[in-house]
């Protein structure tokens, strides 16, 4: 089934639009141990909704961005709750069963530079970018694998004919275990093939993180991870009175899920600092324009011709190079002219976002 008509049924039969549950209704408190695995963490509760995740925050959405770091970055200090919910203070995904509209992976811009500091080992400096990028391909996988969870959970609703997330995700095994697998599949598909450097930086890091987080080595080879996904498919399925047995073998919950995949949303939350996305508008005539999430005034694009080669900053509205810098040929302020023709309004209307009092 298609990702899109999955959701419709689930959020259609199966959802609860209230929110995540209640921390207190967790279920699997009195299993002295989950499903006889010696592996499986101890029990803990989900991380809650971080308070970043709001209406009125300055939210990209999936679109393509490219990083850009204008000086040097000293390493911040751990976010807070770090130590209890590792990754999910940096990233998020409110589930579809949870959330209707707004559900999907949350990456937090601050949150990706902190774990460049991490896999940096100090300061950041211009051409630290690609390492800016690998932070963030790791936080997705790490949310991407919650996602995965929920569509192989929704798979047993399918077939059960009668709603199971609500409960798995309360799990208090069941919980752990997932971040567990969730840390195991973002260093194997992040860091797995970089330098032994990077993959130690990352393996300490994540060995400080909270209950569940910290218990990623365990599941980092293949076969091992297939055995965390049957045991997160026997939470998902585990028997519930008067019911008894659900589904059987759960071992088709996981099969081929890459297939589905979610773009993330980027909250920036940077102001004023050294680094930014870049956030491009359409390749046309020849030319690229690009905005800066975090630039400095006055109000400016970046101008690429051709698209890819070194940027040019020009003034906006007035479309004068900014002082010292590079100009376009004449040929290229004619393509620039024809340009913002076509794209003049949605560039105006970004460069209020950046520059909301000028």
């Amino acid at each position: 089934m298609p990702l899109d008509p999955l959701v419709d049924f689930i959020q259609n039969h199966f959802a609860d639009f209230r929110g995540l549950p209640d921390p207190s209704q967790q279920t699997g408190l009195n299993q002295p141990q989950p499903v006889d695995d010696p592996e499986v963490s101890v029990a803990s509760t989900r991380p809650p909704v971080p308070d970043w995740i709001a209406p009125d925050g300055l939210i990209f959405p999936n679109e393509p961005v490219t990083w850009k770091i204008d000086g040097p970055i000293s390493a911040p200090q751990p976010p807070p709750g770090f130590s209890n919910w590792g990754v999910d203070v940096l990233a998020f995904y409110l589930p579809f069963h949870f959330y209707q509209g707004n559900w999907g992976i949350y990456l937090l811009a601050s949150g990706i530079v902190y774990v460049v500091s991490v896999l940096k080992g100090g300061t950041l400096v211009p051409g630290d970018e690609s390492l800016l990028k690998r932070a963030e391909r790791l936080l997705q996988e790490h949310e991407g694998f919650h996602f995965e969870a929920e569509v192989a959970c929704s798979r047993a609703e399918i077939i059960a004919k009668r709603p199971l997330y609500t409960a798995y995700f309360s799990h208090a095994f069941g919980s752990p275990h997932e971040e567990a697998l969730a840390n195991a599949r973002a260093f194997v598909r992040a860091v797995g093939l970089q330098p032994s450097v990077l993959k130690s930086r990352t393996s300490s890091w994540m060995k400080n993180q909270g209950v569940g987080y910290r218990d990623f080595d365990k599941w980092t080879k293949p076969l091992s991870f297939h055995k965390g996904t049957l045991t997160a498919a026997e939470f998902m399925t585990e028997p519930q009175p008067p019911t008894g047995s659900l589904v059987g073998p759960a071992d088709f919950l996981f099969h081929d899920i890459r297939r589905y995949s979610v773009a993330p949303f980027i909250v920036d939350d940077l102001r004023h600092g050294s680094v930014g996305l870049l956030r491009p508008f359409e390749k046309d005539f020849g030319l690229l324009v690009l905005t800066h999430s975090n630039d400095h005034p006055p109000p400016h694009v970046h101008i690429q011709r051709p698209p890819g080669s070194r940027d040019m900053r020009y003034r906006w509205p007035e479309l004068t190079p900014l002082k010292g810098g590079p100009a376009l040929a004449k040929s290229g302020e004619k393509a620039l002219r024809e340009y913002i023709k076509v794209y003049g309004n949605e560039i105006e209307k970004r460069i209020r976002e950046i520059y909301p009092k000028k």
